[in-house]
């Protein structure tokens, strides 16, 4: 288990790209004003589905009475902090405040780096080098985008109350967004083995971290053993700072909410950082240290996996040829989920390690 954990670590560092700099939001209202994108506005206020369950209107779901219960759920006092993962998925952070529903840059990430360049006619790889998500005629790229925020990576989430996305269709839901796309896609069921695949890294994820919650309490002590020292708890810090609720955009309640319940488990008081995730929107939650050194390593093997696959997308590749850890023996509950991993794992090693395919013209 530790050559595993210590292979991770060296894979880590060899794939990250240092030079790597976020790019900054712009809004939506500078990519929808450029002429050429008048098609796109029409798409995205008129053809994306009726309210609410249309992306610009995903942030109404935030006002929903169960919204703040699902904050709590995953920490946070508040379902619009802008650093939390339900603005994260239900809306566009502008400056550091949650100004709209799923916008351009929710799905063609943050535009600063590529607005310019992208106006100009047959500069489409020169703005997918500037930062522009690479997404025309590239299904690899796209389905994972909508099946990360469609499909639920926290399971306290789930565990209060929100759907969790298991039964998220893509085959069937794709069609009403690609509306505004001018690539043609005709195999459905190419679409739906593509997003089947994306799902199944996510819920193997899920399932790793939530293999940390500890064991039962042990029994209280015999009368004739010495009282166990007690020690006071820390007060609870909060993760974020939490925004002002005048910052918050008035919006009316939704036709519909989900569902909501307690919140999780706590985890072991040990906890490892959580790994760097680069993609928009992807929530990022500590990794808790599980009680079984099988199941740390599937925790940190799952978020491993969800960091290729963001580089992957963007073109990054790793200087020297990497070989994935010889397949261990795994035993007892967590062998199913390391046996899946280990595949997923080699497969994405093997392509962070090959070179990039030839470019695509838009």
């Amino acid at each position: 288990m530790i050559r595993r954990l210590f292979f991770v670590a060296v894979l880590l560092a060899a794939a990250w790209p240092a030079e790597a700099q976020p790019h900054q939001t712009i809004g939506k209202a500078k990519c929808v004003n450029c002429h050429d994108h008048e098609a796109e506005k029409l798409w995205s206020e008129k053809k994306d589905g009726p309210p609410p369950n249309n992306h610009l209107n995903a942030l109404r779901q935030l006002e929903a009475p169960k919204a703040a219960i699902f904050a709590k759920a995953i920490g946070l006092a508040d379902p619009y902090d802008p650093k939390g993962s339900c603005a994260a998925c239900h809306g566009t952070i502008l400056k550091g405040t949650v100004v709209d529903g799923v916008t351009c840059e929710s799905c063609h990430g943050p535009g600063s780096g590529y607005v310019d360049v992208h106006q100009q006619k047959g500069a489409y790889r020169q703005a997918v080098a500037a930062g522009l998500a690479d997404t025309v005629k590239n299904p690899d790229a796209w389905a994972p985008m909508c099946t990360k925020c469609h499909v639920l990576s926290d399971s306290a989430l789930i565990q209060a109350g929100h759907p969790s996305g298991d039964d998220f269709d893509l085959g069937a839901k794709f069609a009403t967004v690609a509306l505004h796309w001018t690539s043609v896609y005709s195999n459905r069921a190419d679409i739906v083995a593509r997003a089947r695949t994306a799902r199944a890294t996510i819920v193997a994820s899920r399932k790793a971290l939530a293999v940390a919650a500890p064991a039962a309490a042990p029994a209280a002590p015999a009368p004739s053993s010495p009282p166990p020292t007690s020690v006071a708890a820390p007060a609870p810090v909060a993760a974020h700072p939490q925004p002002p609720a005048a910052s918050r955009p008035a919006m009316p309640a939704p036709a519909r909410g989900a569902a909501a319940a307690p919140p999780s488990a706590p985890v072991v008081a040990a906890a490892a950082p959580s790994l760097p995730l680069p993609m928009p929107m992807m929530p990022v939650a500590v990794l808790a240290l599980p009680l079984s050194p099988s199941a740390a390593v599937a925790a940190v093997q799952g978020r491993l996996i969800a960091l290729i696959d963001s580089l992957l997308r963007r073109d990054a590749r790793t200087p020297v040829r990497l070989s994935p850890p010889p397949p261990s023996a795994n035993h007892g509950p967590d062998a199913e989920l390391l046996r899946l991993q280990d595949e997923v794992l080699s497969l994405a090693i093997e392509s962070l390690a090959a070179p990039p395919a030839p470019a695509k013209k838009p």
